[in-house]
């Protein structure tokens, strides 16, 4: 229910979207962060979420639903946390379908997402990924 994923045979990016957001039953390390410098040893479930999350930004840029919809759960939420125009903090929740409908209808390249400085929390099936983001619409920063 609430997927816009083609009837058709999935594509090698479709195969490799839904191969990456399946979440492990369980993880050695609950904590970590890809490819520290200093000689940090790389996690691969920590890569693997990562992975999964720019697949997501890609799914942005392209404006293209049907990938953000195979990557996501239909009970999703994404929370932007920042500041309002008079300086305060804000914290706003947006369920799948409010990015579903936007991406449906968004041109391709009106939309330019980069994440920055991921820092990934796992335990058993569950993941967390903070990071920095900037968001474009038409080359010009509407979130950073």
């Amino acid at each position: 229910a609430g997927s816009e994923v083609s009837e058709e045979a999935p594509s090698v990016v479709e195969s490799e979207m839904k191969a990456t957001s399946q979440a492990p039953s369980t993880v050695e390390e609950p904590f970590g962060m890809p490819n520290m410098p200093g000689g940090v040893e790389r996690n691969d479930t920590v890569e693997e979420i990562v992975h999964t999350v720019q697949l997501l930004f890609q799914a942005f840029s392209n404006s293209d639903a049907g990938m953000f919809s195979s990557l996501v759960d239909p009970e999703c939420r994404f929370v932007r946390t920042g500041y309002a125009e008079d300086g305060s903090p804000d914290v706003t929740s947006y369920p799948k379908e409010y990015f579903v409908s936007t991406l449906k209808k968004t041109q391709r390249g009106v939309l330019e997402e980069r994440i920055e400085q991921p820092f990934v929390q796992a335990r058993d099936n569950l993941a967390h990924m903070w990071c920095r983001y900037q968001l474009k619409v038409q080359g010009s920063p509407k979130y950073t």
